[in-house]
């Protein structure tokens, strides 16, 4: 699979898409969910699946586990975005007012 075989990645997904799922379950709603999965996946791909040959068959967790642990920490990314997307717009928000404010203060004057 590692190797670029394209079938066994399908496979892959096929078979672990339950486990990805209920990781991204905790960070997407569920109209998003299937693009978060996907993104999981595309991630993956984009990265030539480095993150895939970091699992180590030695540490005595099994690619199950490993796929749950890389879900958890894209779930980890997504919520980590969103808190900063959600920042960012309350400070450009923030500044539109004061704008707002020191013009009409400048009106006053």
């Amino acid at each position: 699979m590692i190797g670029g075989d394209q079938e066994a990645f399908a496979e892959l997904m096929w078979r672990y898409d339950p486990l990805v799922r209920s990781q991204l379950k905790r960070c997407a709603s569920d109209e998003k969910l299937d693009v978060a999965i996907a993104d999981f996946w595309c991630a993956m791909i984009a990265e030539d699946l480095r993150s895939l040959r970091a699992w180590d068959t030695g540490r005595g967790g099994t690619l199950g586990q490993w796929l749950m642990v890389l879900a958890a920490y894209a779930c980890k990314e997504k919520l980590r975005q969103t808190r900063l997307a959600r920042v960012a717009a309350q400070l450009r928000n923030a500044r539109s007012d004061a704008g707002r404010e020191s013009v009409a203060a400048a009106d006053v004057d």
